[in-house]
């Protein structure tokens, strides 16, 4: 399942909405097929709107280029959600763990995706064209031109708004897939757990597998940030000498404040969107795991007769035969007992761990330098600067 959705596909012409969102789902899977064409194709354009409203390199929004490169970055994977999605759920039929048709929850989930994409691209592309229109409409800077500064921008502005249109469409693809739990709980679907899965997980691991990987097209806007603040460090730091560890970390005037409100809002925004889709199946993997914790403690009583029995029986067979069953009792306990109660691994547990505090680090550097007085900092300058 792999493939983009069929269902799509339509006999005869299309018209009005259905033809627009036709050539959209066009779109989408040339961006699938061809992600570095992608990337080209939205940085060229860039480029040259670029080219077109400014006058040189040097006076260049980068911060702007460089986040259009990265909506084109995470566009591809975004869209090849659902595809993945669709394998998950075939993986958890195949494993006995989902019960019901697998094809018929591939196809909702579809169709879901379909009709939040086509609320959420519009909506998104007039949220950033509503956004451009105030910063014209406002006060203008001290070397704009106000209402002509309209026509310089039109170009910039069509380009920001078609990229927010797809980022909308994506966006509803990923809550149709975070609402998956949400639709097997309605039926005619239902998970059942295997504890002492290979996998770690229950039986329920292409789950954590497939929010995991949408928590890493979602962090894209933190990398993001975080290379920016790089780059403007760099920048400050090339300019004034490592004394500027002093406006940098420490009182952030180097970065700026609202990148790190903006760092915080993306990383909690990625966390969000890799738990709380799990939610529904961490509440069926609690309520099975107590149903089985019941089971486990009422055959603990045979379990503990049997064990008080073993040392009377003389036959060596009947022995070894008792033996095997108390042995495969407690495992089966023992599995119940360790069985977790949410659809990821410990190794994945860990991945998204380390991978989040990475991405806190900026924060963490700037709430340390603000807690050191200033001077400090200015010592430090002298000392290593040239």
């Amino acid at each position: 399942m792999l493939a983009q959705p069929s269902g799509r596909d339509r006999v005869g012409p299309l018209r009005g909405p259905d033809a627009f969102f036709g050539a959209c789902a066009a779109g989408e899977r040339w961006l699938t097929a061809h992600p570095i064409g992608a990337v080209a194709l939205v940085t060229g354009a860039t480029l040259l709107v670029e080219w077109l409203v400014r006058e040189g390199p040097s006076s260049w929004d980068w911060v702007w280029i460089s986040g259009m490169m990265a909506v084109a970055l995470g566009l591809p994977p975004a869209f090849r959600l659902l595809g993945f999605a669709g394998h998950a759920i075939d993986r958890l039929a195949d494993r006995g763990v989902l019960t019901g048709p697998p094809e018929a929850l591939d196809q909702r989930t579809r169709r879901q995706a379909e009709l939040l994409g086509r609320l959420c691209g519009p909506v998104f592309g007039l949220a950033v064209l509503a956004a451009f229109l105030t910063r014209v409409v406002g006060p203008a800077p001290p070397t704009g031109t106000g209402v002509a500064d309209v026509g310089n921008h039109v170009a910039e502005v069509i380009l920001g708004c078609v990229a927010a249109f797809f980022v909308g469409r994506a966006t509803g693809s990923g809550l149709a897939i975070a609402m998956l739990g949400r639709r097997i709980d309605a039926g005619p679907w239902a998970l059942q757990v295997r504890p002492g899965h290979v996998d770690g997980a229950a039986g329920l691991k292409p789950v954590g597998d497939l929010f995991f990987r949408q928590a890493m097209i979602i962090a894209i806007p933190a990398v993001w940030l975080i290379i920016v603040l790089g780059f403007k460090t760099v920048a400050v730091v090339g300019a004034d000498g490592l004394s500027a560890l002093q406006q940098v970390v420490g009182t952030g005037r180097g970065w700026g404040p609202w990148y790190f409100v903006l760092l915080l809002a993306a990383v909690a925004l990625e966390v969000a969107a890799f738990i709380v889709p799990m939610v529904s199946f961490h509440r069926v993997m609690v309520g099975q795991k107590h149903e089985l914790e019941r089971t486990a403690d009422q055959r603990s009583i045979p379990l503990h007769a049997l064990e008080e029995t073993l040392p009377t029986i003389s036959d060596e067979a009947a022995r070894r035969s008792a033996e095997d069953q108390i042995s495969r009792m407690r495992e089966h306990s023992l599995r119940i007992e360790q069985m977790p109660t949410w659809p990821i691994d410990a190794l994945l547990r860990r991945r998204f761990t380390i991978r989040n505090a990475l991405l806190l680090v900026p924060v963490v550097a700037n709430a340390v330098g603000l807690t050191v007085e200033s001077t400090h900092w200015s010592t430090l300058g002298d000392i290593f600067g040239t």
